[in-house]
């Protein structure tokens, strides 16, 4: 099986999961599913920004390295939305934001992987 195959079998397993996971499992994500996710968010923030993927690593500053806006967030959280069969309320994810301020890529992939395992109730903000 070539490469690309594999890849594309692990990412749809990967996501399958992790849609099984958020429909009400509350559990730990693995290594290769914060990757993916990982992955996936440096790969949206590349297309938003104009840059190569390999060239956004986790210590990028989202805002004067990327110069993401409000707009690219939500952009984000409709895609994660779409991706996952998440029901978002956009006023709660905002409000979560506003308090708990991310800076990096990589503060930004650790928030959202405790979102998708759980840890983090938007409802509570």
């Amino acid at each position: 099986m070539s490469d690309v195959m594999e890849y594309t079998v692990d990412r749809s397993e990967l996501t399958n999961g992790l849609k099984g996971m958020i429909r009400g499992e509350r559990r730990d994500l693995t290594p290769a599913e914060r990757k993916l996710v990982g992955q996936e968010i440096i790969t949206f923030l590349a297309e938003q920004c104009d840059r190569d993927p390999a060239s956004v690593g986790r210590d990028a500053d989202l805002e004067h390295d990327l110069g993401v806006d409000s707009l690219t967030f939500l952009e984000l959280f409709q895609e994660l939305e779409s991706q996952y069969d998440l029901n978002l309320e956009i006023r709660a994810v905002a409000r979560y934001a506003r308090d708990n301020p991310v800076h990096t890529v990589g503060e930004l992939v650790d928030q959202i992987c405790l979102f998708l395992e759980k840890r983090i109730d938007l409802a509570a903000n």
